[in-house]
């Protein structure tokens, strides 16, 4: 009966010693990629220039300008942009409190690259340049 509880014990500090170190993440078998997720940053920093705030702390709202009419983007609005260039899409879309500017006018090149390249992804458009 000794050797069935030395070997008992023997069986539960391993096993006990494999799940601390897959919890840790510490293994020796690349276990700690799996807890790691990949960050896009400029995904990120897309989103956030999408979702900022104005000087006064509104929301900004971003719309689609077709022919006088505006309509906020959602994926309805977007879905005319699938399969389209970058150009078109950032020559229709607008900040919906002012829809006579150009959103080339109101934000930098690589704001308004990462805006684009956020929608781009989560929408799904598949948008390709023309440059």
């Amino acid at each position: 009966m000794n050797i069935f509880h030395l070997l008992l014990f023997l069986v539960s500090a391993l096993f006990a010693g494999t799940s601390a170190s897959f919890a840790s993440g510490t293994g020796d078998y690349g276990q700690e990629s799996l807890f790691q997720t990949k960050a896009d940053h400029f995904y990120e920093e897309g989103k956030s220039v999408f979702y900022a705030k104005s000087a006064d702390g509104k929301p900004v709202y971003y719309c689609i300008k077709q022919a006088d009419q505006l309509e906020r983007v959602s994926r309805r609005t977007l879905r005319q942009f699938e399969n389209t260039s970058v150009e078109e899409l950032s020559a229709h879309l607008r900040n919906c409190d002012q829809p006579e500017k150009m959103i080339e006018e109101q934000f930098d090149s690589r704001q308004l690259s990462a805006m684009i390249y956020y929608l781009n992804k989560r929408y799904l458009l598949s948008l390709y340049s023309n440059s």
